[in-house]
């Protein structure tokens, strides 16, 4: 908790005065990939300077969002997906043991599910001196929804449960409240956080 409220804090820092002027695509993945840098400098140094935190570190997602489009970065196994024309797509890659070894054939996705090493990750924020994030584009159409989210969401509600809610009648808010709640009852095994926008 205390990587990933350092990370975020920095990372939104680094990027907020691009999100403030406006910026294109080129401009939009090196706002990200600065703030990244700054956020990941961040975690290692404190994690360097004080014992009780060493070797800590934190997943990171993010969305520069302009216009109808979206720059997303992510690293570990923190999420992002768009719900249009009523489907749920996955649209960044989890950094994890587990994935890779679904992505090679060697696990089906319900084993990658259930699987016991399912939340031992390959990248994440604060444990090297670098990190590299990978950089998604998205175009977003009226009515699309996107979802930033941990796996404190994903390990306890299955993506067609998500999909369901966020089709459902309400609020962002309201739909933001029912997964939160879905996930604390399935378990709530794991910090929970979800992040929605829509255009």
């Amino acid at each position: 908790n205390v990587a990933s409220r350092f990370a975020a804090e920095r990372f939104v820092e680094e990027a907020k005065p691009a999100l403030e002027a406006g910026a294109d695509e080129t401009m939009r993945h090196e706002t990200l990939r600065r703030a990244l840098d700054r956020a990941n400098d961040t975690v290692f140094g404190l994690a360097g300077r004080q014992p009780e935190f060493r070797v800590m570190g934190t997943t990171l997602v993010g969305a520069f969002v302009q216009g109808g489009s979206a720059s997303i970065m992510n690293v570990g196994d923190s999420r992002a997906y768009i719900m249009s024309g009523g489907m749920l797509h996955q649209i960044s890659e989890d950094h994890s043991y587990v994935e890779e070894m679904r992505r090679l054939g060697r696990i089906s996705e319900a084993d990658a599910r259930s699987h016991p090493q399912k939340n031992l990750i390959t990248r994440a924020v604060g444990v090297d001196a670098t990190v590299e994030g990978d950089l998604f584009e998205q175009t977003l159409a009226d009515g699309d929804i996107l979802l930033l989210c941990s796996d404190g969401l994903t390990g306890m509600v299955e993506d067609g449960k998500i999909a369901e809610v966020l089709a459902g009648a309400g609020t962002l808010e309201d739909k933001g409240r029912e997964l939160l709640t879905l996930a604390l009852e399935g378990g709530g095994r794991d910090n929970i956080t979800v992040a929605l926008f829509t255009c």
